[in-house]
Order: C-alpha cells, then sequence, then structure tokens
C-alpha cells in the first residue's frame, strides 16, 4: 500500500527587516535566502519587493518538489487579517504605505497559486511547538525576540489567543518597570541596554572576549526578561522556547532569564526553519 507523497508550499516569512524566503515540503523546511523587506518605501516598492521574493519561493519549492507546488504561505507581521489577506499596522513607518492592501490581488501579477496567510508570531510559535524545541510539550509558550518581542503560546500545536486577561498578539504592548515590552525586550532593547547601535548588536554577541560591561548588560537584559515572563505566570506552559534573531544568543542571558521561572527555558532548534513550517501549518491546515 503506497503513501501519497507530503505536498510542497512556497513559503515566505516577512519581518520588518528582511523577507526570509524557502519551502516547505512536509517536515522538511529549505530556507533559500533572504532579501530586504523596505519595509518604510513607498506602496509600489514594498509590493514589487513582496513580488520579488514570492517569485524566489516558487522557484525553491519548484525545484524541491519537482515541479508540483500546492501553494504560497506567506507569514506577515500582525495585525493582519487573515481572510482578505490585508496588513493592518498603523503605526507610522513599517509597512504603513501597504496598510489594508489586498496582498492576494497585488501578488495575482506573479502566481496563480493558491495564497494564504499566517501571523508571524504565531507562525514561529506553531514551528517550534510541531517540530521544534517545543515538541512532545504539551503547552508551550515561544517568545521571538527580534526587530520587536512577539510571542505565541500554542496547546496541542495550535495557538491560542487569550489566556486569562491577556492576548498574545498584543504582549509586546505591555509595560515593564523598565518601559514598553516592545522597545525594552526586543533587539533594539538589548541594544540600548548595552549602549550600542542595533547594527552593531551582532558582531557584539559573537565576540568571544566580551567587556565586563557587556556581560553585565546581557545579565541585565536576561532579568527583564525573566522578571517580565515571571508576571505572566509564564502563561502556564509547560516549556518556554527563545527564538527570533536573539534566540541564538539566548545562552548568553539564559542563566538570569531562568532564575525568575518555574519552567524550563531553552533556544529555538529550528530558526528561520520555524516561521517556514509553522506559517505552512497555519495557512494550509488541511493540507500540510
Amino acid at each position: 500500500m503506497s503513501t501519497a507523497s507530503p505536498l510542497t508550499f512556497a513559503v515566505l516569512d516577512v519581518g520588518g527587516t528582511s523577507i526570509k524566503i524557502g519551502a516547505v515540503r512536509g517536515a522538511d523546511a529549505v530556507v533559500a535566502g533572504s532579501i530586504p523587506a523596505l519595509a518604510t518605501a513607498d506602496r509600489t516598492t514594498v509590493v514589487e519587493q513582496l513580488s520579488r521574493a514570492a517569485q524566489q519561493s516558487i522557484r525553491c519549492a519548484t525545484e524541491l518538489s519537482g515541479n508540483i507546488v500546492s501553494g504560497l504561505g506567506i507569514s506577515f507581521p500582525g495585525p493582519f487579517d487573515l481572510f482578505g489577506g490585508r496588513p493592518l499596522l498603523t503605526a507610522p513607518g513599517k509597512f504603513h504605505a501597504i496598510h489594508g492592501a489586498d496582498l492576494r490581488a497585488e501578488l495575482r501579477a506573479v502566481t496563480d497559486l493558491p495564497i494564504e496567510f499566517a501571523r508571524d508570531s504565531e507562525a514561529v510559535g506553531v514551528g517550534e511547538a510541531r517540530h521544534g524545541a517545543g515538541a512532545g510539550h504539551r503547552r508551550v509558550l515561544t517568545v521571538a525576540l527580534g526587530t520587536g518581542f512577539g510571542a505565541c503560546l500554542t496547546v496541542g500545536g495550535q495557538p491560542v489567543g487569550d489566556v486569562g486577561t491577556h492576548r498574545i498578539e498584543s504582549l509586546f504592548e505591555l509595560l515593564t518597570p523598565d518601559g514598553r515590552v516592545d522597545d525594552v525586550l526586543s533587539a533594539s532593547g538589548l541594544a540600548r541596554t548595552l549602549g550600542v547601535d542595533t547594527d552593531d548588536l551582532g558582531g557584539l554577541l559573537t565576540d568571544p572576549a566580551q567587556q565586563p560591561s557587556v556581560r553585565e548588560g546581557l545579565n541585565e537584559y536576561g532579568h527583564r526578561l525573566g522578571s517580565f515572563l515571571a508576571t505572566l505566570g509564564a502563561l502556564d506552559a509547560d516549556i518556554i522556547v527563545i527564538s527570533g534573531g536573539l534566540g541564538g544568543s539566548f545562552g548568553l542571558f539564559a542563566e538570569a532569564t531562568a532564575r525568575h521561572l518555574d519552567v524550563p527555558i531553552v533556544a529555538s532548534r529550528l530558526g528561520a526553519r520555524a516561521a517556514l513550517l509553522g506559517t505552512a501549518h497555519l495557512a494550509f491546515p488541511d493540507t500540510a
């Protein structure tokens, strides 16, 4: 008795800084690369960049599948109208130029594949819960520390919108003693804590000969993160997964973070592949 081959999807993970391009086939995800998001540009430029990324991801999926691609899945920062395929970010700046744009219609110029969407933080969370560091746990809280602060709570591999009075998608708006979560616990927040530009953060975190002031700053950042998660009761998660741009550097502040928590907290296993896998699951739940 033969088993049907898994379907293949072209996938984009759209962030405020870059668009990650790849493909998903079953439980396998291929990251083909990334291009700048140009998120603060005018509408025409943003749409052209999304179209360029879509074409590249479809080529990647075509090579992975042997020429049969079942759809294009796109994860996008929230708020986002998943049914209408429309970004709803209202703050001036990133993707403001395409507020309310019908992205399905815009991308019809480059593909006639089915196009479906997912929220970026949920995509990462579902990917980690199903295939990554959260696999085998029922309640998984995935925290994405990158351009901003994102979070996703999954139960049985499915995202949960609310826990008590907390809307998971809106945790970034909460206030901590040091300021707004998105400002304090993002990569830019860590850069400010260390007194450097965000663009210089990567090199600093990979420097094996870190100065005492850097170690102190990382320790402070870890305490802030752990303290905030503790105020949430870690949302009754069985495990917390740290992902995003700082996921690979979590070991530098893991001890300080964990001191505030009574639940295991670990780094992402999948890196960029988590969002691709999660996007395919959320965009095409009946087939991915």
